[in-house]
């Protein structure tokens, strides 16, 4: 087997980053956001959400790529 081959594949920064647990302020700033987001869905939507909704969905299946 070619040298280059066997080369030993390091563990990126963003690996990790994903692997070392979060400090305090950042895990109480994701506590709020989580709150946050629970209020929010919380709520029924209303019609003009579902209107916006009903745009993006139509915006995405005219831009859908007719391929297959």
């Amino acid at each position: 087997m070619p040298k280059h081959a066997t080369t030993f594949i390091s563990t990126s920064e963003a690996e990790r980053q994903l692997n070392d647990l979060a400090p305090p302020e950042e895990m109480e700033r994701r506590r709020e956001f989580v709150a946050w987001l629970r209020a929010q869905m919380a709520v029924p939507a209303t019609e003009e959400d579902l209107e916006i909704w009903r745009e993006f969905a139509a915006d995405l299946e005219r831009d859908r790529p007719k391929f297959r």
